[in-house]
C-alpha cells in the first residue's frame, strides 16, 4: 500500500543533503521556463512554441514538460493527492515541490542528458506566487530559501524565462470561458489582480537570485484578438527570436 508521504519524505532527504554543501544554482540555458497567472495563455503559447523549435531542432530534440502531474508513476500519484486534497496552501505547496523535484529527476535531467531542449508550462516560482498570495509569511520564507537553494529543481535554474503577461479583464474572460477550471483557479476578477500583483513581484525576485551564469528575461504581452492563430504565431517567433541557447 501506497505511503501518501512517501515523496516527500524522500523529497526531504534530499534537501538535507543538498543543504550539507553550499547552496548554488546553475543556470541551464536549454531550459525554457514559461510563467504567469491562470488563464494568462501560456498553455496554447508553451505548445505552440514547442511545435516551432521542433521544426528547427528536430521531433525528438525538444519536450514539454507540463507540472500537472502528468509525467512518471511518482507525478501521477502525487497528482491524484494534490487533487484531492483542499486548498491548503502549506500541504498543497509541499505536494506541489515535491511533484517539481520528481519532475526535473523523471523528465528534465534525462532530456537534458541526452542534448534536448526542455520547454517548461508554469515553472517552479509559481509556488513563490502561490505563498506569497496566501499571505502566510513563514511559508513563503521556506519556498524561496528552497528555490535559492536548488534543493527543488537539483540546483538547475532555467537560462531562458519567458514571463507571460496579460490583462486583468482579458485573463479573467479566459477562465470563465474555460471548459473546466482548476481548484486553485481565482474565483472572481479581485483574485486575479491579487494574482497579477504577486507575479509581479515573484518575477522581480526570480531575476535577482543569486546564480552562476546569465538569465535572458523575454517578456510578452497575451492580448485577445480577431486572428489569435496569427497573433499566437507571432509571439512564438518574437520568443524564438529573443531566446538565448
Amino acid at each position: 500500500m501506497h505511503n501518501p508521504d512517501r515523496s516527500i519524505e524522500s523529497f526531504l532527504i534530499y534537501k538535507r543533503q543538498i543543504e550539507t554543501e553550499r547552496p548554488q544554482l546553475t543556470v541551464e540555458g536549454r531550459i525554457i521556463a514559461l510563467d504567469g497567472i491562470n488563464g494568462a495563455g501560456k498553455s496554447a503559447i508553451a505548445s505552440r512554441l514547442v511545435e516551432a523549435l521542433k521544426s528547427k531542432y528536430g521531433e525528438e530534440g525538444v519536450v514539454l514538460v507540463k507540472f500537472n502531474f502528468t509525467g512518471g508513476d511518482e507525478q501521477r500519484r502525487l497528482g491524484s493527492i494534490v487533487k484531492n486534497k483542499k486548498p491548503q496552501h502549506g500541504v498543497v505547496s509541499g505536494l506541489i515541490s515535491a511533484g517539481i523535484n520528481r519532475g526535473y529527476h523523471e523528465v528534465i535531467l534525462p532530456a537534458l542528458e541526452t542534448g534536448k531542449i526542455v520547454v517548461i508550462d508554469r515553472s517552479e516560482i509559481d509556488l513563490l506566487r502561490f505563498a506569497l498570495e496566501s499571505g502566510d509569511v513563514e511559508l513563503y520564507k521556506k519556498r524561496l530559501k528552497l528555490i535559492s537553494e536548488g534543493s527543488i529543481t537539483h540546483r538547475l535554474w532555467s537560462g531562458n524565462r519567458v514571463f507571460v503577461h496579460i490583462k486583468v479583464e482579458e485573463a479573467w474572460n479566459n477562465l470563465c470561458q474555460r471548459g473546466s477550471n482548476s481548484q486553485f483557479d481565482p474565483k472572481s476578477i479581485e483574485e486575479v489582480q491579487k494574482r497579477v500583483e504577486a507575479q509581479l513581484e515573484v518575477e522581480r525576485l526570480a531575476m535577482v537570485l543569486p546564480c552562476k551564469g546569465t538569465v535572458n528575461c523575454i517578456r510578452i504581452e497575451n492580448e485577445r484578438c480577431d486572428d489569435f492563430n496569427g497573433f499566437l504565431d507571432g509571439l512564438t517567433q518574437k520568443i524564438i527570436d529573443k531566446l538565448v541557447l
